[in-house]
């Protein structure tokens, strides 16, 4: 599902934000 891979790349994204 590439929904999934997307909402996995918005995680990662937003922790190294932080």
């Amino acid at each position: 599902m590439q929904d999934n891979k997307m909402k996995k790349m918005l995680f990662s994204a937003a922790l190294a934000m932080l």
